[in-house]
């Protein structure tokens, strides 16, 4: 079988991988975002809209624009930070 369904891999051949710093707002985001649920194929799955992800990083107190040492400043960097996600396999983007 062909690699259709495999991850994005570097030119090193291996997948990139989250560092802790990444994995622990990735976790953060999945338990705190306001999520939907979909049906498709029969298959039930949660999902979320961007714009709210990126409204609950940017008002996170832990890691928003209200803390003490503050990851993301304005809505591009949340954009930034969760495209990244998206590269690395952490959140899949999917169409209706």
């Amino acid at each position: 079988m062909s690699g259709r369904g495999r991850r994005r891999q570097d030119e090193s051949g291996e997948a990139e991988s989250l560092t802790k710093e990444e994995d622990a707002i990735a976790r953060f985001l999945r338990f705190n975002c306001p999520t939907k649920v979909g049906n498709c194929n029969g298959n039930d799955f949660s999902y979320f809209i961007g714009l709210k992800a990126v409204d609950t990083l940017l008002e996170s107190k832990k890691y928003g624009a209200e803390a003490k040492d503050p990851k993301f400043k304005t809505k591009g960097d949340c954009e930034y930070f969760i495209r990244t996600l998206i590269e690395k396999g952490a959140i899949f983007r999917a169409k209706k």
